[in-house]
């Protein structure tokens, strides 16, 4: 069943994804191609990985490395994978292949990326005279955290473009995992959260994330979200405790949520408060497994250029559908 703005449709076909077509014939030595049709061998579905250094603190970039790594060579040949990392600016690793050992070397080689976010200690000015020096010092802080939190939000919004934008040609379902330490984007209608004080400039990001919304979807490139941090302490959690309450709330809950509402607007799944960051890398190459697709003509007259808000449901319990929301 299929709704378009609220309003049943009429679903007019319904397909199976492509089976895998013959690989084609191995170039001639010395003979290179970027033609994605054939670095995918004739695949009907592509898992890309972007480990994300720009928002990932160099601590924990090790940790999602290593189970990367774990799940790397784990993958039996056959599956079609490209590997993306992105620190002061995107870079394709490891194009499309079907084999997986070209990934593991690659990301073997890579040794991560300083963010750029400012680390210096804050300069105690109490009872030194020199509040109003520290008040200043403080104001200048805040701008600074204003300003690379912009910086990181541009440069995560235009590498997810970029990356929607090689993968648009390839046939089939394509799921792009995206491993960080922090989501500081909103896909969709919603604005880019900064700390502290609202930016003036925030709003400037509105027509940025409108081209990230348009490329994912013009791609159909689905986003798994994986959170790099693994398991979190509840905020208020305290080490001499002898338990910890379900009734705590977890650090970060608005991450998490920027995080569901990616995926759920472009069909992927977001991973959370999981130590095992393996599960997701698979979850996402199963998800890719078996997809369909679905037409319908809307009978509706009012191409404005607006979002259309698109729901789909299947009259068979226990079955979740992935699908972009529109």
């Amino acid at each position: 069943v299929l709704s378009d703005g609220g309003r049943p449709e009429r679903i007019v076909s319904f397909s199976a994804q492509p089976l895998p077509s013959p690989a084609a014939a191995a170039l001639p030595p010395g003979t290179f191609t970027n033609r994605l049709d054939r670095l995918a061998g004739g695949s009907p579905s592509v898992t890309a990985i972007l480990f994300d250094g720009l928002n990932t603190p160099m601590a924990r970039q090790s940790y999602a490395r290593h189970q990367v790594l774990t799940f790397l060579r784990q993958v039996e040949p056959g599956s079609t994978m490209a590997l993306y990392t992105l620190g002061r600016g995107l870079k394709l690793l490891q194009d499309l292949t079907r084999d997986p050992q070209p990934l593991v070397r690659a990301l073997e080689q890579y040794r991560g990326e300083l963010s750029p976010e400012p680390g210096v200690a804050r300069l105690d000015t109490a009872g030194t005279g020199l509040e109003r020096f520290g008040s200043w010092l403080d104001e200048l802080d805040t701008n600074l955290i204003e300003h690379y939190a912009r910086d990181r939000a541009l440069r995560t919004l235009r590498a997810l473009v970029a990356i929607a934008n090689h993968l648009e040609k390839v046939p089939g379902r394509k799921n792009l995992v995206w491993v960080s330490g922090s989501f500081p984007v909103w896909i969709g209608r919603v604005r880019v959260p900064l700390p502290r004080r609202p930016d003036p400039g925030e709003q400037g990001l509105g027509p940025e994330i409108d081209r990230v919304a348009r490329a994912l979807n013009s791609a159909g490139l689905a986003v798994y979200p994986v959170d790099a941090r693994g398991l979190m302490a509840p905020a208020d959690y305290e080490p001499e405790r002898a338990s910890i309450g379900r009734e705590m709330q977890l650090v970060s809950r608005s991450g998490f949520a920027a995080m569901d509402t990616l995926a759920e607007r472009t069909g992927g799944k977001a991973f959370y408060n999981d130590n095992d960051l393996g599960r997701a890398f698979r979850r996402a190459v199963d998800d890719s497994r078996v997809a369909y697709r679905l037409g319908y003509q809307p009978s509706h007259d009012e191409w404005n250029g607006k979002f259309r808000e698109i729901r789909i449901a299947a009259h068979r319990p226990g079955v979740r559908l992935r699908h972009r929301r529109g």
